[in-house]
């Protein structure tokens, strides 16, 4: 039998770690780069400006050291570069051990997770597929890393830190928290306050079930329904200080902060737990969002805006991709025809929730212009605006962004694009990459930004 073993690392005086930044694509730094972490606390990085690799570039000075200004880089990936040691396939198993640091730049890079560590848990450990999510809490340092544990399971790892500069080790550990006590189909965590998790509940449950420590669902009785529910997490120690809980134990409680689906009997007219206040719809669940006991086997990357108001997911009864009308559904509302992914629904705090359907190409929702989604820019179709958009299609994936007010999603298959087939779905874009995005401000502009 083969084993798999994925590995975590944590760069300790890399800028963006802390800052909880991720980038992409090239770039270009110039002297100290200065951030402000979640703490508030400036954050400096003395980046090299030179242009030093192999020695035959501008910028290299004879006679320099290995790390300083002007000189070689020491590791460039080459047969004869060599990796330092953090441990093996096994690792060390204690903090000190598998910390190091790069010669070329200074920062201490700490692997995270070993089979050492964890080998009575039997867990192996993924971070997921997209570097968006905000994997480590909003702390600086971090004093937790949620990762993945694969077949869909989820662990938070405690960190420590000794020592400074150069000499930091970090030490993990792996919290209660872990497996069936983490069952739900998201984790993120808040970008404002360290010890708060976002959680995603998807399945049958009832209402205090789905708030449960750990929530525990339900397979019939009364107000035992499919929820697609946020939940909030806040992570607290019976005695000490998170996350060691030096002398007590590590402790979640959880908040229902909304249910995506329509609750009660009242459904579609009314939800049970809905509140409108100045129009918008300031309660816990919403009869104009998804449909009543709806069972979506599949969602989107779980994400929530860096300001934790905005939280937005690509839902399906049907798989990701899955187109309506086809597979087989069998449970909930949808029972004898499946809808599909075609389902990007938001909540957002103060406001309510609104939802696109991809399908008709229509948003629904408690606050904003509803009904057939307007191009409010000339399209390469009928080159005029104010038009209704032609397309029609199933999701690949979708998700919040950073900035609450907008959400983004990606394409399934594209013979689901309406007439006429010779325009694909490449010809409304947001940008060179041609991502189109979905607002979730009162307004209905949709393609933002598209050009013809």
């Amino acid at each position: 039998m083969k084993k798999s073993l994925a590995i975590a690392w944590l760069c300790v005086l890399c800028f963006p770690v802390f800052g909880q930044a991720t980038y992409s694509g090239t770039m270009v730094h110039q002297g100290t780069l200065t951030y402000g972490g979640a703490s508030g606390v400036p954050l400096t990085y003395a980046a090299r400006t030179d242009n030093c690799e192999t020695g035959s570039e501008s910028g290299c000075i004879l006679g320099t050291s290995v790390g300083q200004q002007g000189a070689t880089l020491s590791y460039l990936g080459r047969a004869g570069d060599t990796l330092p040691s953090l441990g093996g396939l096994s690792g060390a198993g204690d903090g000190s051990a598998h910390c190091v640091t790069d010669p070329d730049f200074g920062a201490v890079i700490c692997r995270l997770t070993d089979y050492t560590h964890f080998s009575s848990a039997g867990l192996s450990f993924n971070l997921g597929s997209d570097g968006e999510q905000h994997r480590f809490s909003a702390d600086s340092p971090p004093s937790f890393l949620l990762a993945g544990t694969g077949g869909g399971a989820n662990a938070l790892i405690g960190l420590t830190y000794s020592g400074s500069g150069s000499s930091t080790a970090v030490t993990s550990m792996l919290t209660a928290l872990y497996g069936a006590q983490l069952p739900a189909s998201g984790y993120v965590f808040s970008m404002q306050t360290a010890n708060v998790l976002w959680e995603l509940v998807q399945g049958q449950y009832t209402p205090a079930g789905a708030v449960n420590s750990p929530p525990t669902p339900c397979s019939s009785g009364t107000g035992c329904e499919y929820v697609d529910q946020i939940n909030k997490l806040i992570l607290g120690c019976t005695s000490g200080t998170i996350p060691l809980c030096a002398g007590g134990s590590l402790v979640v409680s959880r908040t229902k902060v909304f249910d995506f689906n329509c609750e009660g009997a009242g459904c579609p007219a009314s939800s049970a737990n809905q509140n409108v206040s100045g129009g918008h719809n300031i309660g816990t669940d919403s009869p104009n969002c998804l449909p009543a006991n709806w069972d979506a086997t599949w969602n989107g990357s779980f994400m929530v805006s860096d300001d934790d108001t905005s939280v937005t997911v690509a839902f399906s009864d049907n798989g990701q991709g899955g187109q309506p009308g086809t597979g087989s559904c069998t449970k909930g509302s949808s029972a004898g025809s499946c809808l599909g992914a075609v389902y990007l629904a938001n909540f957002t705090f103060g406001n309510g929730c609104r939802a696109l359907n991809t399908h008709t190409m229509s948003a629904t929702g408690g606050y904003g212009p509803t009904g057939a989604m307007i191009n409010s820019q000339p399209n390469v179709i009928t080159g005029i605006a104010n038009q209704v958009l032609p397309d029609t299609f199933d999701m690949h994936d979708g998700n919040q962004l950073p900035d609450p007010s907008y959400a983004v999603f990606v394409p399934g298959a594209l013979p689901a694009c309406a007439a006429p087939p010779t325009v694909n779905l490449q010809s409304f874009t947001t940008d060179s990459g041609g991502t189109p995005t979905f607002t979730t401000a009162t307004t209905n502009s949709f393609f933002v930004g598209q050009t013809t």
